[in-house]
């Protein structure tokens, strides 16, 4: 599957592919969680503020009345944080899978209703299925291209493979 989301519950991790963990209680899971805590207020720290998955999300008035007790483990981002300080939401990005692990009820904080929570799930989105990084050179330098032949004529160019067909490109 391209998405998949585990509400309370999860099942065996998907090797490959993306999910979303919200608030899940049993079941196996790829990040560390021992329990859960009281919490509070939670809040976006500022070097995560402009990260993809954060960007336009602030949590106002928005108190957890308990979040899970996450072990965050080299390679995983803390993009939420409660009052005192410990992770509330977690990501995770390798170059098989994507993560992100919610570790509070966003129902019970009533996070579904607010602005912040749309935003998020749109980032969330996005941020799943982004375009490789690695290609953003490479699209950068097709930019660049793309405004250097408009307004140029039509070309036609002829390509001869090894199968003795011709292919043609026309540049429009």
């Amino acid at each position: 599957y391209d998405l998949t989301v585990f509400d309370t519950q999860s099942a065996p991790i998907p090797a490959t592919g993306n999910a979303l963990y919200v608030n899940v209680q049993k079941g196996p899971v790829p990040f560390r969680v021992k329990g859960t805590v009281p919490s509070g207020v939670l809040r976006v720290p500022g070097a995560v503020k402009q990260h993809a998955l954060m960007r336009f999300v602030k949590f106002v008035d928005l108190e957890a009345e308990h979040i899970q007790r996450f072990r965050p483990r080299k390679g995983e981002r803390i993009m939420t944080r409660d009052r005192r300080g410990r992770p509330a939401i977690l990501a995770h990005s390798d170059g098989q899978s994507r993560w992100i692990a919610v570790g509070f009820d966003p129902v019970s904080t009533e996070w579904v209703g607010h602005y912040s929570f749309s935003i998020f799930f749109a980032n969330a989105i996005n941020w799943f299925f982004a375009e490789d990084v690695r290609m953003q050179p490479v699209q950068s330098l097709a930019k660049d291209w793309a405004r250097l032949l408009q307004g140029m004529p039509a070309l036609d160019l002829l390509i001869s493979v090894d199968t003795e067909e011709n292919l043609s490109l026309i540049h429009i």
